[in-house]
């Protein structure tokens, strides 16, 4: 199988450049929930 550069691609590589850009959000604001919960576990010292 060939691979292509999304821009080439057409809709199919625009709908998952879509999908990756909102999966790398999610992952980013799962990493800071993380880190301001843990730092309230740490303060409360559970």
């Amino acid at each position: 199988m060939k691979k292509k550069p999304l821009a080439r691609v057409g809709d199919q590589g625009r709908g998952f450049g879509v999908v990756a850009e909102s999966g790398k959000q999610f992952a980013a604001e799962t990493r800071r929930l993380y880190q301001e919960i843990e730092q309230m576990l740490k303060l409360r010292k559970i």
